[in-house]
């Protein structure tokens, strides 16, 4: 409420930002690199809290280029969400919404290498549907890495973990429903094509780890001793 984000007290009463955090210049570099480290914090509140300032910053904040986006902001970000740690996973997540939310506007994604951003943009489409599309690929390329390496090579499943892809979607969830274009008729087959593929990739996903849970964990309940005996002569002693 003090920055430039508006403030929903409640369903009708709005709060416009009052700029009272940018006319001190309260948004300095220090206090915006700070927050990016507590995106990794070990504690859940800090990390929320931070984003929570974060996207108080200015749409324009002069830190925030092209360049810088692409160089370090987005690199570093989709290396934190294969980090088993999961709080920094965690912290790579956030820092990915927080890019969708606030800056997917100065993203150039003809530098995204492998990105055929062309069979999205046939249609009106908004960055940050666009960008969504990206991470979705991206969490796309790493599950069939993870799973052709899930028994093969321990490093290379270990370089495509999905976990923090998986909450960014679930942030992206969250946020995109609240979009003020979402019932814009010129962007609903974008957000409904992206929505479709999200939910095709959650599917195929759960359908592999039930698949996977099934053909590794066995149950048995042994009703007496008799039982036991049977299992040490069939398997030995376990």
């Amino acid at each position: 409420m003090f920055g430039l984000t508006d403030f929903q007290y409640r369903r009708t009463v709005l709060y416009k930002g009052s700029s009272l955090l940018h006319y001190i210049e309260v948004f300095s570099t220090s206090l915006f690199n700070f927050l990016l480290l507590s995106l990794k914090s070990s504690w859940e509140t800090v990390r929320l809290d931070a984003l929570e300032i974060l996207q108080g910053f200015p749409d324009n904040y002069h830190l925030i280029t092209t360049d810088y986006l692409h160089q370090f902001l987005i690199p570093s970000a989709l290396d934190l969400t294969k980090n088993p740690v999961i709080r920094n996973a965690e912290g790579g997540a956030l820092l990915l919404a927080f890019i969708i939310r606030k800056f997917s506007s100065k993203i150039d994604f003809s530098r995204f290498e492998n990105f055929k951003s062309e069979q999205y943009t046939g249609k009106p489409i908004l960055p940050e549907i666009l960008f969504s599309h990206y991470v979705l690929d991206i969490l796309v390329v790493r599950f069939k890495e993870m799973q052709q390496h899930l028994l093969e090579d321990q490093s290379k499943f270990a370089a495509n973990l999905i976990h923090g892809l998986i909450t960014t979607l679930s942030i992206i969830l969250q946020h995109l429903p609240k979009s003020k274009h979402l019932n814009e008729d010129k962007y609903k087959d974008s957000f409904r094509e992206f929505f479709h593929r999200l939910a095709e990739t959650i599917v195929d996903i759960l359908s592999y780890a039930t698949k996977l849970s099934a053909d590794n964990i066995s149950t048995c309940i042994l009703d007496n001793d008799i039982t036991l005996k049977k299992v040490y002569e069939l398997h030995g002693n376990f």
